[in-house]
């Protein structure tokens, strides 16, 4: 069901921003960035499932393989704008660095959540 792929793709999500919030307790983009997600899932549940398939499905392979470029490349994404090009960037430096400090462990959860996320957004797309 749509209801279901779209509560394990936040489900999912929310546990990778958790991840991430461990390894920088003290990082306030993480932090906002949380924060949004949770606010934007209560006005629209579906946006980041919508928002975010043809960038998933674009990268599944690097998802599947667990391959690192997947973090490293902003040119994997179409842009808007500038400002939408300027927050990925922010990301990628963020990515970068959780890369440098995360522990393997982590880094596998991370991994499987991906994994999920990406099999919730094909099935939802698949019953859309």
């Amino acid at each position: 069901m749509k209801k279901d792929n779209i509560y394990t793709f936040n489900k999912n999500l929310l546990y990778i921003f958790d991840i991430m919030l461990k390894t920088f307790p003290k990082n306030n983009d993480i932090f906002f960035m949380r924060k949004k997600f949770i606010l934007m899932k209560k006005i629209n549940e579906s946006y980041a499932i919508k928002s975010n398939y043809n960038y998933l499905w674009k990268n599944r392979d690097k998802i599947f393989e667990k391959d690192i470029k997947y973090f490293c490349d902003i040119e994997n994404t179409n842009y808007k704008n500038s400002d939408e090009k300027n927050m990925y960037s922010r990301n990628l430096s963020m990515s970068k660095e959780l890369l440098d400090k995360i522990s393997s462990d982590d880094m596998d959860k991370i991994w499987n959540h991906l994994n999920i996320i990406l099999e919730s957004s094909i099935s939802y797309k698949l019953e859309e």
